[in-house]
């Protein structure tokens, strides 16, 4: 893809600039949308972000977020937006899911491969479900058994990695190789040790 795709539209590579590469502007945990004490203020956090923005652009020179928090961690792409709009920073929302122990709901786990990766195609070619904001990197994640490392039992070819993140990983590629959109992953971090090191 020789351009970026921003919640307010294509950019081309020249114009990305200093990125913040992993981050969220805001997230929750899968079910979080059901829990009342969750309901956020939208303009004070659309505030605080843009505040926090101008600064990093101020004294740092940025001028992209990456905004890896997928559908299953709370995306909003209205603050997403917004934050763009009023601070001039580049916002890259994602498409995708986090680790099957703590994201990956029911309905998806129950879909094909091939249904996931339409999933992803339809946030990056058409927008996030209800919007015309449009996904510009897929996030997936993998191994993880909670926020605290715990080394999970589960393994494919000697990886930490569940059938359902297989799923997963399988339609980010589809997707990928569709869309040409960038994938970024988390992984289990036992994962990257070298055996007898």
């Amino acid at each position: 893809m020789q351009k970026v795709r921003t919640v307010l539209g294509d950019i081309s590579t020249a114009e990305v600039g200093v990125t913040l590469p992993h981050e969220h502007t805001m997230y929750g945990w899968n079910g979080v949308e059901f829990d009342h004490r969750a309901m956020f203020d939208f303009e004070k956090v659309v505030t605080s972000v843009v505040e926090d923005f101008k600064s990093a652009r101020e004294l740092f020179g940025l001028n992209t977020f990456v905004d890896c928090t997928a559908p299953d961690m709370g995306r909003q792409p209205s603050v997403m937006t917004e934050v763009s709009r009023q601070s001039g920073i580049n916002v890259v929302a994602a498409t995708g899911f986090f680790c099957q122990s703590m994201g990956i709901p029911y309905h998806w786990r129950r879909q094909t491969v091939k249904e996931i990766s339409e999933f992803f195609i339809r946030d990056v070619e058409e927008g996030i479900f209800g919007t015309d904001v449009r996904c510009g990197i897929i996030k997936v994640a993998s191994g993880q058994d909670d926020a605290h490392f715990r080394p999970t039992t589960e393994t494919v070819n000697g990886r930490h990695m569940g059938v359902f993140e297989q799923q997963v990983f399988a339609a980010a590629a589809q997707a990928q190789a569709e869309t040409g959109v960038s994938i970024t992953t988390h992984i289990d971090p036992e994962d990257w040790k070298i055996p007898g090191a």
